[in-house]
């Protein structure tokens, strides 16, 4: 369920424009991380599918493949420097300053019961920060795209099992 903050907002012009800059920026970076994501997934179930329905039985084929599903996974992971905590810091550099509001049911609604239980189900257990707001975000995030690719694809799972690499 969504957060109803009765049609008003923060009641502060600057607040307002501080609000509506986190607010872009998280979807900003919620958009990036689920596109590198998603992408990132796809191009290794390709390169497993190649070798295991072209070239049956190639070690040498299933390694190149492995290794780039390796690639794919650091580069989408949650390290600093990958997709993950590229998006975290992005979220966390465009709300610096209205964790209040971003929680606040006149500000972002994050910190509405309806979200927390959301949260708590993808393993946040609170909502009190941003960060916590990003971390259910990309949680989140990423159990779409994992939905997405077992629509796609339904050997998907299988085939990144198969390089190494957590949907």
């Amino acid at each position: 369920p969504g957060a109803s903050g009765g049609g008003q907002g923060v009641g502060d012009a600057a607040r307002g424009k501080a609000l509506v800059k986190c607010a872009s920026g998280i979807q900003k970076a919620a958009a990036k991380y689920t596109q590198s994501r998603l992408g990132g997934l796809q191009k290794c179930i390709a390169a497993m599918t190649k070798c295991l329905q072209q070239k049956p039985g190639d070690a040498a084929c299933l390694a190149g493949a492995r290794g780039k599903c390796q690639s794919i996974a650091a580069k989408i992971g949650d390290a600093p420097k990958a997709a993950g905590g590229k998006a975290r810091a992005a979220i966390a550099k465009a709300c610096t300053g209205v964790d209040a509001d971003v929680l606040a049911l006149n500000g972002l609604g994050h910190s509405t019961s309806g979200i927390t239980s959301y949260c708590t189900a993808v393993g946040v257990s609170s909502v009190t920060t941003v960060a916590d707001v990003g971390e259910c975000l990309l949680r989140h995030h990423s159990c779409r795209v994992g939905q997405l690719v077992d629509a796609e694809t339904p050997r998907g799972r299988e085939l990144l099992d198969f390089g190494g690499v957590r949907p």
